[in-house]
């Protein structure tokens, strides 16, 4: 299997202060990944929690949601790409 590209979920919030800024990880902006359960392959790797890979198609509804329709955020969430994700052990 090839390696595929990823699109992610992810939130922006704003940093309301300079502290808050200073805190951030890309100068001002703080990049929150949705996460869920991980997948079989990735517990056995010790990992307790998965990025949730969204479909491309899903992509302008995520980023343009309408607010009276919470059902289909939802909905991008549970029709997630299911990609198998392998790894190995180091030396």
């Amino acid at each position: 299997m090839s390696p595929a590209p990823l699109v992610l979920l992810s939130g922006w919030p704003v940093c309301r202060s300079f502290e808050d800024r200073q805190k951030s990880v890309l100068h001002g902006r703080i990049i929150c990944p949705r996460t869920d359960e991980p997948p079989p392959e990735v517990a056995a790797a010790g990992h307790d929690r998965c990025i949730i890979p969204i479909k491309p198609e899903n992509v302008d509804a995520w980023l343009n949601p309408n607010p009276s329709e919470l059902a289909a955020q939802y909905a991008i969430l549970d029709d997630r790409e299911r990609p198998y994700y392998e790894h190995r052990m180091a030396a």
